[in-house]
């Protein structure tokens, strides 16, 4: 073994204390431990009783009988000397087998041997200590270890912060392991010391200092009167600054606990260690010292250092300063102390400008709670960061309730946007089902010096278009269908207000659509990305001829031509109206030039079948069998799967049967050119297969398809295959599949799961 060597100034002679708790053993043989630990588990002690003066015995005389006839001779063989390497390879069997009986004798015979050598590091048991099975030790030998470590202040000093700290929660109850513990600290506090002037700016405490704070903590409220000992060590070497505990009503508030939980908050501050300062404050809200009446000026003092941190020249990290901020205002809130206003502003304009999405719409979220929102009013973001929490609420989280809530407020408050933030916040609004709170925002907010700006912007236009045309069509059909019946509205629907009839929306939608082409004079020769949006309105509202007028003069540019997604999306538009058209329209954008993919017919296909025109829907799917079946994505197929085979009105069970068989030889031969499918889809044209009966095709499907890509088998899963099995055993016994009976083996072992 390395043993390293302690610097020669730092030896200091290991005396052994003269403590009742340090048991004596007899002298032990290494060797005698080690053979013993080879035994098979359990045979090392009788009876699970370890008996330490069995291996003793072995370092008596013993007697030996010479082989000489009639003679005899008494003989004192003392067994050879053990070395440190024989004990701790004796200490690593024992605990890679879990020996502990074994391995605390042997500890305590290393701690013995390694006393007489000052000179060497203690370095195993360190280790020893790290280990995740120190807690199966005897306190005893736990108690040898630490009397060990404490000898030399050098050891002890290098003793892990975090392993001291463990000790103490696990076996602080045992009061020789908690006094020893406690020494080891104060050796810590006795190495460092605060330096005065131009070096003190400089000093940081080393990590035992930080743990030393910890651990005073975590005693306040159960050993106030060590950790007190151990508080006023640390303001006696300037560790706890002297303004930490200089206030005349904390001193005079005669309260311990107090006194050491807002000195050590302020310490930690003062050093910048934020997750101890906020510590230290939940410790103090959960005890009685927390009702004193100078805590929620402390709380206050606290939060608005996490907030102002930021603002440095060398900001902390702005995540876990946000994080902590936002432990304090739910834990001050509930204790009748909210956050003041400023600290709430700053703590999403940090936010904000740390791109910390979450923590911000946390905080939001918390504020508008309905317990909370009861209690008390919490500002909400302004400016630039109200229009950023709106992107992230929508954007990140898809959190449509907290939008709802911030476009809500934005309304009854009349809070104020910036200009920039102002379509992107409605656009939101009117996305997420809010179109009262939308078209409030966009009444208010075209009015003014920015207001064109807002009327001519694409994106918006476009969404408002596409929203008002849904609840228009909707108000109309469900006015129709109802006969005059009042609809009852569901739970959580956005309706807008009663009195604004389907007219009244339609007339909104008209200013919407002349406020846009107001602000764009010549829409011909508009960028591509605002006349595509145009064009998309178009088509939204059915008005096709204009749309297609303008989607062939954006064509005929040459240099800006449509994408295919563009058109994807007004071929779905057109054929809502009318498949034959849009059919028409694919045949002319290879003469435009812009290629059609499965998608596209795909689109036309998906409205044809809405309307019944199977006929076309069949056409679409020859076409596509035909020409793009290489190029057609599972998701693609997918979809083709569902339009094509599901049942239609008037329809024969031969010719439903014939879309099926058609539709898996189509799939058999795609998947020949495919591999590493999505399990799902394999599960969806199995049941195609369950549909025709077919359970052999089905049983080879779901074999080859579904259980080599499933790693673990859901409820949708198990009823497919349970459906799988059943039909084929019930196909073989009457004589319908003449296959192999293996196959339902296969069925019904899932161990064969991929993964």
């Amino acid at each position: 073994m390395f043993l390293r060597r302690i610097p020669q100034s730092l030896r200091i002679a290991r005396i052994p204390p003269p403590s009742p708790f340090i048991h004596r053993i007899p002298p032990v043989s290494a060797r005698t431990l080690i053979s013993a630990i080879n035994l098979q588990q359990g045979q090392l002690f009788a009876n699970d009783i370890p008996n330490i003066a069995c291996f003793a015995s072995v370092s008596e005389p013993t007697q030996s009988v010479t082989p000489h006839a009639g003679t005899s001779e008494v003989n004192d063989a003392v067994p050879a000397p053990a070395s440190l390497q024989d004990y701790e390879a004796g200490l690593a069997t024992a605990f890679s087998r879990k020996q502990y009986e074994v391995a605390n004798p042997l500890i305590t015979q290393l701690v013995r041997l390694y006393r007489g050598e000052p000179s060497v590091r203690l370095t195993l048991f360190h280790d020893i200590l790290q280990r995740d099975d120190v807690d199966q030790l005897a306190d005893e030998t736990l108690l040898d270890i630490l009397h060990l470590l404490r000898s030399s202040p050098y050891e002890a000093n290098h003793l892990n912060p975090e392993t001291l700290r463990h000790l103490l929660q696990q076996r602080g109850h045992h009061k020789p392991i908690n006094d020893a513990l406690m020494d080891i600290v104060k050796l810590w506090l006795q190495g460092v010391t605060v330096p005065s002037g131009f070096a003190a700016l400089q000093f940081q405490p080393p990590a035992t200092i930080k743990e030393t704070f910890l651990i005073i903590q975590a005693m306040v409220a159960k050993q106030p009167q060590p950790a007190l000992n151990l508080f006023n060590e640390l303001v006696e070497k300037g560790l706890v600054p002297s303004y930490a505990v200089s206030d005349f009503d904390l001193l005079g508030s005669g309260d311990p606990r107090l006194v050491m939980l807002v000195g050590l908050a302020k310490a930690a501050l003062h050093w910048e260690w934020s997750p101890i300062a906020t510590g230290c404050i939940q410790t103090l809200l959960k005890t009685q010292s927390g009702e004193h009446p100078l805590v929620p000026d402390f709380l206050m003092e606290v939060m608005t250092h996490l907030v102002d941190s930021q603002l440095a020249a060398i900001p902390s990290d702005p995540s876990t300063a946000l994080k902590l901020c936002l432990e304090l205002i739910r834990a001050a809130h509930f204790r009748r102390c909210p956050a003041p206003e400023d600290v709430i502003r700053r703590f999403y304009e940090i936010a904000r400008e740390a791109e910390l999405g979450t923590e911000a719409e946390a905080l939001y979220q918390f504020t508008r709670s309905h317990p909370v929102a009861a209690e008390h009013y919490y500002p909400p973001p302004r400016g630039y960061a109200l229009g950023w929490l709106m992107d992230q609420c929508y954007d990140s989280s898809r959190n449509q309730h907290l939008c709802k809530v911030l476009a809500q407020e934005v309304v009854d408050d009349r809070l104020s946007l910036p200009a920039p933030c102002r379509p992107r916040f409605i656009q939101i609004t009117a996305s997420t089902g809010n179109l009262t709170q939308a078209r409030v925002l966009w009444e208010r907010f075209r009015e003014g010096k920015d207001g064109a700006s807002l009327v001519a912007d694409a994106d918006l236009f476009l969404v408002l278009v596409q929203e008002l045309t849904t609840l228009i069509r909707g108000m109309k059909a469900n006015s129709s269908s109802t006969t005059g019946k009042r609809r009852r509205l569901n739970i959580g629907e956005d309706v807008p207000d009663s009195n604004f009839s389907a007219a009244h929306w339609n007339c909104f939608l008209r200013r919407v659509v002349g406020q846009f082409e107001g602000s764009r004079r010549n829409l011909r020769r508009a960028p591509r990305r605002i006349l595509i949006c145009y064009i998309r309105a178009c088509f939204i509202q059915g008005r096709v001829e204009t749309g297609l007028r303008l989607l062939e003069q954006l064509v005929m540019r040459r240099e800006e031509l449509p994408d295919i997604e563009d058109m994807n999306f007004c071929l779905g538009e057109i054929a809502g109206q009318d498949p034959q058209v849009a059919l028409n329209l694919i045949g002319r954008m290879r003469m435009l030039g812009v290629t059609p993919n499965p998608r596209t017919f795909l689109v036309v296909l998906e409205r044809a079948n809405g309307r019944g025109d199977f006929v076309l829907v069949d056409r679409l799917a020859n076409i596509l069998f035909t020409h793009y079946s290489d190029d057609m994505s599972v998701e693609d197929l997918q979809r083709l799967l569902r339009e094509f085979v599901g049942r239609r009105p008037e329809d024969t069970q031969k010719q439903y049967e014939q879309r099926l068989t058609t539709m898996l030889d189509r799939a058999q031969t795609w998947l020949e050119r495919h591999k590493h499918l999505p399990a799902q889809f394999g599960v969806s044209l199995a049941e195609s297969a369950l549909q025709l009966e077919d359970s052999w095709t089905a049983s080879k499907i779901w074999l080859h398809l579904v259980r080599d890509n499933l790693t673990q088998e859901d409820t949708e899963h198990a009823l497919v295959r349970t459906r799988i099995y059943k039909m084929l055993e019930e196909h073989m016994a009457q004589g319908r599949v003449d296959g192999d009976r293996r196959m339902l083996i296969h069925l019904y072992n899932t161990d064969s799961l991929a993964g």
